[in-house]
């Protein structure tokens, strides 16, 4: 199949029907309406679903309520609060406070922001939305609105789709840029392939390449079309750099449906793995404190499992009820014996302190140092573990719920999708 049939037909399958974009709109504009009668702002549907580069299925949606420059941020946060409509907003903090809700289904999330014009400087971190929705409006064309819907699918397949830390991948403003960048999604992955780090991607082109790496010092700099001082892809990680570099080798190698698609048909893991999950009550924070708390303690623990094991991979999660941290582990207890390398065997003084501090039954010297084997205490990786629990390594919002952590060698069902992490186009 050509590829250019691929994306037609993934299209029309990811397209959102005419159903589904009349809910949307009937939502936003209720809930516009709302606000709108109590506050002196003007209320913007943004992102996605207004530019109609959303997927089939995907249920959120962005207002923006735009400010004069003259309020101050805590103004406009509480102006905000108290226009909204009735139900359970709960306020988030990424770089900008915003308040979030599910309504008949949809995830809204409510953004107060100041009122700029382009090239002007901002007031806080959001005020941009705005002008990016202008801006990609007015300049995607409809075959360009599909192919950042096909770009959408395809990076969501391979997992690097969302700017969310816990992802690190492309944005749906990313994609958006990248499109009306290369022109079209078939020569973005063109040029994707051949990607080398440090990619400069500068559709207003506003930077030489050596000032834009200096500047924005980054493997990925997608220099912000509408704030240049901006590197759009910040969020991008290496791993998700390199993989859609692979990614986009592999399709045009052999363009095929199955790139678009969940594999269903993933290998069970054959090898017997020694796994240590800690599984605990998720505590009751907000994702944007709940991710880098997990991410700060699994960092920790694995600091502390390396000096006594070799950890093959870990990962941090959450679900709707609990919280989970993962290790993968070469062995599950220590070994009866280590090898320790001492100080050079020319400095007698630092040679005899050594080995005091030691109680070797074997030691020499190897070429320039004092070598020693020093017989240990066996120790389980799980019972290590459970001693940092207690300690301040630990971050404080998850150490209340994880000192009653259920500690297991055993594979919970829960991290089955983490023991069968496979990028399936290599």
């Amino acid at each position: 199949m050509k590829i250019e049939e691929i994306f037609e037909k993934i299209g029309r399958r990811i397209n959102p029907d005419e159903n589904e974009k009349k809910e949307q709109e009937r939502i936003a504009k209720s809930i516009i309406d709302y606000i709108q009668k109590r506050v002196e702002a003007k209320v913007l549907l943004v992102g996605s679903s207004a530019r109609d580069t959303g997927l089939k299925g995907d249920r959120d949606l962005d207002l923006f309520v735009i400010f004069k420059k003259n309020n101050e941020l805590n103004e406009i946060v509480e102006k905000t609060r108290k226009a909204l409509p009735k139900g359970k907003w709960i306020m988030h903090y990424a770089e900008h406070p915003y308040f979030k809700s599910k309504v008949e289904g949809f995830e809204v999330e409510v953004i107060p922001c100041f009122e700029v014009i382009k090239g002007e400087k901002i007031k806080s971190a959001v005020d941009r939305t705005p002008l990016h929705m202008k801006y990609l409006q007015e300049k995607l064309t409809a075959k360009q609105r599909r192919d950042v819907k096909v770009l959408k699918k395809l990076l969501k397949t391979a997992g690097i789709y969302g700017a969310e830390s816990e992802i690190g991948g492309f944005s749906g403003l990313v994609c958006e840029q990248l499109i009306l960048n290369y022109r079209s999604l078939e020569n973005l992955l063109e040029n994707a392939k051949d990607w080398s780090p440090p990619v400069i991607i500068d559709l207003e082109k506003h930077y030489q390449k050596e000032e834009a790496i200096r500047k924005f010092e980054s493997q990925f700099i997608l220099v912000d079309a509408i704030d240049f001082n901006r590197n759009a892809g910040a969020s991008v990680t290496k791993t998700s750099l390199y993989k859609i570099i692979t990614l986009a080798n592999a399709f045009l190698e052999n363009p095929s449906l199955q790139f678009f698609e969940k594999t269903k048909n993933i290998k069970k893991q054959k090898a017997n793995l020694n796994t240590i999950t800690i599984k605990f009550k998720k505590p009751d924070v907000v994702e944007d404190i709940l991710h880098p708390q997990l991410k700060k303690t699994e960092k920790f623990l694995k600091n502390q499992l390396e000096k006594d094991f070799q950890i093959l991979d870990s990962d941090s999660f959450y679900d709707d009820e609990n919280a989970f941290i993962v290790f993968i582990l070469n062995e599950l207890q220590t070994k009866n014996f280590r090898k320790i390398t001492g100080p050079p065997a020319g400095k007698w003084n630092e040679v005899k302190k050594f080995i005091s501090k030691h109680k070797p039954f074997r030691k020499y010297i190897e070429e320039d140092k004092i070598v020693i084997f020093e017989e240990r205490k066996i120790e389980k990786a799980a019972d290590l573990i459970k001693k940092q629990l207690k300690t301040s390594g630990v971050g404080s919002f998850l150490r209340k719920n994880i000192s009653e952590a259920k500690i297991t060698e055993k594979k919970e069902k829960e991290i089955e999708k983490f023991l069968a992490k496979t990028d399936f186009w290599l």
